[in-house]
């Protein structure tokens, strides 16, 4: 039996615990995305999923954030549906 993950669900989560993490911190976009060495513009557009966000970016946000990255890759009930071959 093989597992098929619904990816995009997946991302969307995880790019929602960036925004939850920044917003409860009271941590502007404009201030991560300087941390990162990009605009503003280029980090919301990470943070809508328009932009792919990287294994190193992600890391960098994490700890810009002080966020353990076990609680920023965190979601829950991801969708898993089953296929036998």
């Amino acid at each position: 039996m093989k597992y098929h993950i619904d990816y995009s669900q997946l991302i969307r989560r995880l790019l929602a615990n960036i925004k939850y993490y920044r917003g409860a911190k009271r941590i502007t976009q404009q201030a991560v995305a300087s941390h990162l060495g990009i605009s503003q513009n280029a980090y919301s557009k990470i943070e809508r999923g328009i932009t792919e966000l990287t294994v190193n970016k992600l890391c960098h946000i994490a700890l810009f954030l002080e966020v353990h990255l076990y609680d920023v890759l965190k979601v829950e009930e991801v969708k898993l549906s089953a296929s036998i071959k």
